[in-house]
């Protein structure tokens, strides 16, 4: 068996020996000039310049068009792979309607390998490093889309035929990347085209992502291989919401002989409403408001009340009938129905608070109205024709001092108004999460409130007779200045 084997041995080495007494040196030396000289050809032709037919010239260096080589033609990665044949890759760079312009060059081109194949073919490598780039076609601004340079080490395999002195490549390839191509394209950033990866991408979008703005990174509609980042804001929010604080009234008393005053009331309630965004841009956001208000507002009126007329008693003499309410207060609570549209302006003081602003107008309803008074009264009555005499005692009549204490389910105050109303506060986006909370303070003034007048006011004819004191009004603004508490899914 040993004696086989080294038979075999012997036979390889002769006819290894055989053949390579058929290269001589000459031969070789002419092989090296035609390998150096195809890298300058493939320098050239690859430019696709020529004016007649410059695929046919590229295509010449392989020995055939189906050869599969290094896809170096950056833009069609994504579509055509790191492999890529021989005439795909001359049609792609020979297309002068395409997007990009390919600019290259070829230096340190080297023979690695040289071997014999058979009697008439050395193969020989040659290692060569190239630089490739892509620009916009046609576009010069320093915003334009460009493929960076790229640097990267070829080897192509080379058959010389020695009897037609002719060289062909049947493969060119790298050990270097070419599997996924990713460029970060940013207008304003120092360099605005650069090579990334998807780990720097989500990286920064991180980094950069508030409670208010997601950052995200998505390709161009173009070229799926260059990305941007895009920025997208919570444009909606849902509220609930609480506030309390004072009441008041901007209102004149028309009765000469009373003297009467407005007094500070309460005001609760609840809202229910929704937040869009118009607009964000540079920390600053614009949106609109709608709400669902119901609220709860006092008003408090005290003083002194006196009035005097002329009436007929039941006998049928007639006198001069005088009215004073002492310790007069009168409590009046409506509940009502609001609906107020607000522009709201916020400015981000860092990237989970804002400050904000808001302002609009409003219209309500009074669904309830109750008032309540309590005075020490005092009906007299002055009789000119009985000497002057004046009477006011108990039991005479309806003369006499009663204390008087009654409820009314109505004021003069018509149900409808018109308002307009401020606010500001400041809003918390609660970390990892969906929520803000925000805080402020809101006044409000009804710019509109009709009143219900009639020819001749009396607060009080009798114990049994009395309306609210609503009805001396000259003009009435009700005003509101309250504390704000409000909870926001953003969304």
């Amino acid at each position: 068996m040993r004696k086989i084997f080294l038979i075999i041995v012997g036979i390889f080495v002769l006819l290894s020996s055989t053949a390579a007494q058929t290269i001589k040196p000459v031969q070789l030396k002419s092989a090296r000039m035609a390998a150096y000289q195809w890298i300058r050809d493939y320098n050239i032709y690859a430019e696709m310049a020529e004016r007649r037919n410059p695929t046919k010239k590229f295509i010449s260096l392989f020995d055939a068009d189906e050869i599969q080589i290094v896809n170096d033609y950056l833009p069609s990665i994504s579509d055509k792979g790191s492999m890529i044949s021989v005439l795909d890759y001359a049609k792609l760079v020979s297309n002068k309607s395409s997007m990009y312009k390919m600019q290259f060059d070829i230096s340190d081109a080297n023979i690695v390998l040289e071997s014999q194949l058979d009697r008439n073919t050395i193969e020989l490598i040659v290692e060569f490093k190239k630089r490739i780039e892509f620009s916009e076609r046609d576009s010069y601004g320093n915003n334009r889309f460009e493929y960076p340079e790229k640097h990267y080490t070829a080897q192509v395999t080379l058959h010389y035929d020695v009897r037609q002195e002719e060289i062909v490549a049947v493969a060119l390839e790298s050990e270097d990347n070419f599997e996924s191509i990713m460029i970060l394209h940013e207008e304003f950033a120092e360099e605005v085209n650069k090579y990334t990866d998807v780990g720097e991408l989500e990286q920064y979008c991180r980094r950069m992502t508030t409670p208010l703005i997601k950052w995200s990174y998505a390709p161009f509609d173009f070229d799926e291989q260059i990305f941007h980042y895009q920025q997208d804001t919570i444009k909606s929010h849902l509220h609930f919401g609480l506030d309390g604080g004072l009441s008041f009234a901007a209102a004149k008393i028309e009765a000469p002989r009373a003297n009467l005053c407005n007094d500070l009331g309460g005001t609760y309630g609840i809202n229910i409403g929704m937040y869009h965004q118009l607009s964000y841009k540079n920390n600053q956001r614009w949106g609109f408001e709608y709400d669902l208000h119901i609220y709860c507002v006092g008003l408090g009126i005290s003083g002194i009340y006196e009035d005097a007329y002329m009436a007929i008693d039941p006998d049928g003499g007639a006198y001069k009938r005088m009215i004073q309410l002492t310790d007069y207060v009168e409590r009046i609570n409506r509940i009502a129905l609001e609906l107020p549209i607000a522009f709201r302006f916020d400015y981000m003081l860092r990237n989970d608070l804002s400050l904000y602003t808001r302002f609009g107008v409003d219209l309500s309803y009074d669904v309830y109205q109750t008032t309540k008074v309590s005075a020490h009264a005092n009906y007299s009555g002055y009789y000119d024709w009985l000497f002057g005499v004046t009477i006011d005692q108990n039991g005479i009549y309806d003369f006499g001092q009663f204390d008087l204490q009654t409820t009314a389910n109505n004021t003069s105050l018509n149900s409808l108004s018109f308002g307009a109303f401020l606010g500001l506060g400041v809003q918390y986006f609660i970390p990892d999460s969906k929520w803000s909370l925000q805080c402020g303070l809101h006044y409000g003034c009804k710019v509109y409130n009709g009143l219900s007048k009639s020819d001749e006011v009396h607060l009080s004819d009798n114990i049994n007779d009395w309306q609210s004191a609503t009805a001396l009004y000259k003009y009435f603004f009700g005003q509101r200045f309250s504390a704000q508490i409000q909870l926001n899914y953003n969304f």
